[in-house]
């Protein structure tokens, strides 16, 4: 009876552990539906202007009433790379919130080549 509650013990970090895991996970996974939203990229978005042109652009108003969200041409299409580049941009523009430097934001060629092989997979 003593060894099965010693197994029982051992068991209980490695339980302990998947289920901390799991709830990692899901955090995770909820956090990024949450920020990956066109009302999350607008309402914390360093250029003011993005949002007025994008409404105005053919990415918003279609005939056809699809929309081209935020994330679909400013980020890689999923996976590790989607990930890395996701966290890159929402620290840069985080941080130039706090410095109130809009012009941080100007000159990021990476994200220009995302936005150009994007266009490539659209059009």
């Amino acid at each position: 009876m003593a060894a099965c509650s010693v197994i029982g013990l051992a068991r209980r970090p490695f339980v302990w552990g998947m289920a901390a895991g799991i709830l990692v996970l899901l955090a995770i996974r909820g956090g990024n539906a949450v920020t990956s939203t066109d009302a999350f990229c607008e309402s914390c978005h360093v250029h003011p202007q993005a949002t007025s042109s994008w409404r105005q652009s053919t990415h918003y108003a279609t005939q056809s009433g699809m929309v081209v969200h935020c994330v679909e041409c400013h980020l890689p299409p999923g996976g590790l790379a989607y990930a890395t580049e996701k966290a890159r941009l929402g620290i840069r523009d985080t941080w130039s919130t706090i410095v109130k430097n809009p012009a941080i934001d100007t000159k990021n060629t990476y994200n220009k080549i995302v936005e150009t092989r994007n266009q490539l997979h659209c059009n």
